[in-house]
């Protein structure tokens, strides 16, 4: 996992389906439900996995034993942004360092409003883990539709079926 899959990301997960990483050792991987950092000049980005990963350099991995603290960090690290990106070190501002984060405030109200805001944020996010599965079959559907309209094939299949 390379900073470059979690800066790339759209939403605020990755799940299996759209990883491609090598194995390694059971100890080197990160915990499903890992909170994962990632910085680049300008940004820092973080995203929550479904499936364990090969953390590479650059990535900050944060793990939560209950999910509605996961959900509720994932929400508060993704609000406060603009200042883990003022905190991020290095050249460029393309590291965010353990101590970096550990110096930022996070809000952490009582364990019923997390609760209830995991209540909340679980459907929402499975209902666009859901559109975004969606929008993937429909772009590879454009994609051949439109090779087969190129090449000629969609044209003919049509005129001869008219036939």
């Amino acid at each position: 996992m390379s900073p470059a899959n979690i800066l790339q990301s759209d939403v605020p997960y990755l799940w299996s389906g759209e990883l491609h990483c090598s194995a390694g050792e059971d100890d080197d991987l990160c915990d499903v439900g890992s909170i994962l950092l990632a910085a680049k000049e300008g940004e820092v980005r973080a995203v929550m996995s479904d499936t364990p990963l090969l953390l590479g350099r650059g990535v900050m991995a944060l793990h939560m034993e209950a999910e509605e603290d996961r959900f509720w960090l994932l929400h508060d690290l993704r609000l406060r942004k603009s200042e883990l990106t003022a905190a991020a070190q290095g050249a460029g501002g393309r590291e965010l360092s353990r101590r970096a984060l550990a110096s930022t405030a996070v809000r952490w109200p009582s364990q019923a409003v997390r609760t209830r805001f995991a209540r909340i944020a679980k459907p929402l996010h499975l209902r666009a883990r859901s559109a975004q599965a969606e929008n993937r079959t429909l772009d590879a559907l454009r994609g051949a539709l439109l090779i087969s309209f190129l090449s000629g094939k969609l044209w003919a299949d049509s005129v001869s079926a008219a036939s």
